[in-house]
């Protein structure tokens, strides 16, 4: 029999249990698939020369 982690909460706190398939069925766990984190980009500029203008005027 193959186990996998499933998450539970217990009072609000996140615990990791190993059980098998038919466990987790008789309890009504789903595994949750693990989302990635999203990449985000900093903002650019449309025009850079003018980012770099606007600094040189403020100095």
């Amino acid at each position: 029999m193959s186990t996998k982690p499933y998450t539970i909460e217990i009072h609000g706190i996140p615990h990791t249990v190993l059980l098998s398939d038919d466990e987790a069925d008789k309890r009504g766990l789903t595994v949750k698939a693990e989302s990635k984190p999203v990449a985000t980009k900093g903002r650019q500029p449309g025009n850079k020369a003018a980012v770099v203008a606007d600094k040189a005027d403020s100095d």
